[in-house]
């Protein structure tokens, strides 16, 4: 007896239901589609626009650098080291030349900090929030201490002991009020002899991080006080007049005042958003020495 065989539509429907078959032709359609979507990408990579936006902001580039506009034949040739500085940019990204790059890593990363620190709204303040803040923050607009001062050297360089005697005898003959014969037991200082409104920045300035530079205003007034000894050798000084570190009106440091406020809000906002960016971040800490 003769088996008629199964019609061609119905092998077919069978075929379409064998799960290998289904696979690979799921298969295919997810590679023409991401295939498609490559080439469409690729073409957009390859597209370099030129609008009159692009033009006017060569220009205007080429005019802050050289102070004049370009002509045609300049804008031409801007227009075109455009062109091939961003085809080699794009060449460069696709070749991962920026990978692994430290130089490159660390430009990117300064460029984001600068948008996120200054390249947002600068803040403004009130005049309540302005003397609030000045109130918590008083010591950083005090005005400082001065100092004026008369001095006499001695150099330790070829003998301390000897220095450290002159010195002594020299004290001695101040308080005798005989600056003549003090004077003649010093030795010549390379700078000045005498100072007016000397602060604390620029005493340590000249006289390095010292007991001088900090006992000039300690010392009393009105009396020759040594020896000191600074980064040259040992002084005998005549504090003059001193001026005690005063707290400004807030009307007369409000200009310093605004700038503080505004960069201790810039940087508020700039922790801001670099703690939401984390937030978006998992951070896997590989190793039992990972801080």
């Amino acid at each position: 007896m003769t088996t008629n065989p199964r019609p061609i539509s119905t092998r077919f429907a069978a075929l379409l239901r064998e799960p290998l078959l289904q696979f690979l032709l799921l298969g295919g359609l997810i590679y023409a589609y991401a295939q498609y979507r490559a080439d469409g990408h690729d073409s957009a990579a390859r597209t370099i626009t030129i609008d009159a936006a692009q033009v006017r902001y060569l220009e205007n580039l080429y005019e802050v650098q050289f102070g004049a506009r370009p002509d045609a034949i300049t804008a031409k040739r801007l227009v075109e080291n455009y062109i091939d500085e961003e085809i080699l940019y794009r060449e460069a990204l696709r070749a991962g030349l920026a990978e692994q790059d430290e130089i490159i890593r660390r430009r990117m990363v300064q460029k984001l900090e600068f948008l996120l620190r200054d390249g947002q709204a600068t803040p403004v303040a009130d005049d309540e929030e302005l003397r609030k803040f000045y109130a918590a923050h008083a010591a950083d607009f005090l005005l400082p201490a001065k100092v004026s001062f008369s001095h006499l050297y001695f150099n330790v360089d070829h003998d301390p002991v000897a220095a450290m005697q002159r010195a002594q005898q020299a004290l001695a003959a101040l308080t005798r009020d005989d600056i003549t014969t003090a004077q003649s037991l010093a030795d010549r200082f390379a700078l000045n002899s005498h100072y007016a409104d000397l602060d604390p920045v620029n005493a340590r300035g000249i006289f390095g991080q010292t007991a001088f530079a900090e006992q000039l205003f300690s010392l009393p007034t009105g009396t020759w006080q040594g020896p000191v000894r600074s980064g040259y050798g040992l002084h005998l000084v005549l504090i003059e007049k001193r001026v005690e570190p005063v707290t400004p009106a807030f009307e007369s440091v409000r200009e310093a005042v605004t700038a503080a406020w505004s960069r201790q809000a810039r940087e508020r906002a700039y922790a801001d958003a670099l703690r939401s960016m984390r937030a978006r971040y998992a951070v896997v800490r590989a190793g039992a020495e990972q801080p």
